[in-house]
């Protein structure tokens, strides 16, 4: 007997083995391409649909899969209040069709679905419930693939736009590169950047914040937006990442942060929980910086970190670079940092261009990274590190101290007493590490306010008088058995004593008060 029976995929059976593989791959479809496809061949396979098309876009649709001979979006209706009811019809051949159109929540966006049967074919109530089914979750996965993609792109071009260019300069040659995670949706708190100081540092840094998408892109420009500020103003590394631990700490953010500062007191390193920095030669030696990193930035209080001298000579290249190129499953960091200074030895260049994009490929294929990864390589020019090299091997008189900005903030923040710096208008302009932890504020906080802070609220029309009288005749007064009242954040008191001295700078009197608590805060 002649069998006449026709294959699953062109009939009206259902090939439940179909629908059920056609969901599963809908389930997992990363992208909008992959979802489509998916749906169109579940139809055709597993419906015996003879044409199906879906088409995915805001405005002019795009025809993202189809199956046979299949019509334009412009011919489908109109969205009908984004449920995608399936709305079924013959075309005018008498063949049976289905369609949908689904609007997409909080986009523009629309997905059409259309489908055609043969003209004998019929569609019954089991047929008609697995194809809404399948469409329902074709739909599902070509707006979640959409929304994913968008997100992904927006953070990626605000990751994009918060990084400055890096060209170029008038310091030396400089080139960075930044590559998001996987399809990009994993874009994250990686950043960079080149300071030209007031006093004329060259301070390259590379920074990773904790996590990603748009929340942690967010945080990196807020913590690089202040780590400029602080060392454009002049502020060492070891004092601007020590003034980034406390606005870390108060926005409840964690980073990692690397420093190298290039100058007339030659080239220093500041870390903070940060992979080491490489420096390259052109003869194609590399070499490690032998850094002693601080605690990141937000994980401890009151965090010190230290600057450590490095060798840089005229033509070394400089490498900063983020954990994700050096942090893989089932491997040890470290040994992955000597793999990364072998490659840069061995890259036949330290040009900083072609040196960056030999470091970022060995990361492998973009889709499979699992963190963003940032790159800055940096090659002073000569006249920078002429400078440093004559100031480092200058000789130094007996009995004089070379006094950088550096070792002074070091020697003020070591003072055992509370010290508090102000102008001839009582607004603070320094403070040391003591004074954050007697009184309760930062520096940050303190740092252009009025010293008024620290007083209690009751004396404080005399202490302005005081302070006033004290400007006419500005006189050391060292500290005496007279007890002075403070005010901490909390609002209890403090007792202490407290020592005066007069500093005449550009025509002007700052006062420098040395403050010694006497005994354990007081509510009043």
């Amino acid at each position: 007997m002649l069998d006449t029976r026709v294959p699953p995929a062109r009939t009206g059976d259902l090939d439940w083995t179909e629908l059920s593989r056609t969901t599963t791959a809908l389930g997992v479809a990363t992208d909008a391409a992959t979802a489509g496809a998916a749906l169109v061949d579940g139809c055709h396979r597993g419906l015996g649909a003879a044409a199906t098309a879906v088409w995915l876009g805001d405005g002019d649709q795009h025809l993202i899969a189809s199956y046979g001979r299949v019509p334009v979006a412009t011919d489908l209706p109109a969205p009908g209040g984004g449920r995608g009811a399936l709305l079924h019809g013959r075309d005018a051949d008498g063949s049976p069709t289905c369609a949908s159109v689904t609007a997409v929540p909080g986009d523009s966006a629309v997905v059409k679905f259309w489908a055609r049967f043969a003209r004998h074919d019929h569609l019954g109530p089991a047929r008609l419930g697995a194809l809404e089914v399948l469409v329902a979750a074709g739909v599902a996965a070509l707006r979640r693939t959409h929304l994913g993609a968008q997100t992904s792109q927006a953070g990626l071009l605000l990751q994009r736009r918060l990084l400055p260019e890096i060209g170029p300069g008038s310091t030396g040659e400089a080139a960075a590169r930044y590559a998001p995670a996987g399809d990009g949706s994993k874009v994250g708190g990686d950043w960079y950047d080149i300071v030209h100081t007031r006093d004329g540092r060259t301070v390259l840094v590379l920074g990773d914040v904790a996590g990603h998408g748009i929340e942690a892109a967010v945080q990196m420009s807020e913590f690089r937006t202040a780590l400029y500020s602080h060392l454009l103003e002049g502020l060492p590394a070891t004092i601007a990442l020590a003034r980034l631990n406390d606005l870390a700490l108060d926005r409840d953010g964690f980073a990692t942060c690397c420093c190298v500062e290039i100058g007339p007191q030659g080239t220093v390193v500041t870390s903070a929980g940060h992979p080491p920095p490489i420096v390259t030669g052109s003869n194609g030696h590399a070499s490690l910086c032998a850094v002693r990193p601080g605690p990141p930035v937000g994980a401890i209080a009151e965090a010190t970190y230290r600057a450590h001298r490095w060798e840089v000579r005229p033509g070394d290249t400089i490498v900063l670079y983020s954990d994700g190129l050096v942090e893989t499953v089932d491997t040890v960091i470290t040994d992955q940092i000597e793999r990364l200074r072998r490659a840069a030895g061995n890259a036949g260049t330290n040009a900083p261009d072609e040196l960056a994009d030999h470091l970022l490929a060995l990361a492998g294929p973009q889709n499979l990274l699992r963190d963003d990864i940032a790159v800055l390589t940096f090659r002073p020019g000569a006249a920078v590190l002429d400078a440093g090299e004559q100031a480092s091997h200058a000789r130094v008189p007996i009995g004089q101290l070379p006094l950088s900005a550096d070792l002074i903030w070091q020697l003020v923040d070591a003072t055992p007493d509370a010290l508090v710096v102000t102008d001839p208008t009582g607004t603070v302009v320094l403070a040391n590490h003591r004074t954050e932890s007697l009184f309760g504020y930062s520096r940050s906080e303190l740092i252009g306010t009025s010293i008024d802070r620290l007083v209690p609220e009751d004396v404080r029309t005399g202490h302005a008088d005081h302070r006033q009288r004290y400007l006419e005749n500005p006189t050391t007064r060292p500290m005496s058995k007279r007890q002075l009242r403070g005010r901490h954040r909390d609002g209890t008191t403090i007792v202490a004593e407290v020592a005066l001295s007069p500093v005449r700078m550009d025509g002007h009197t700052y006062v420098i008060a040395t403050i010694r608590p006497q005994h354990e805060r007081t509510h009043r």
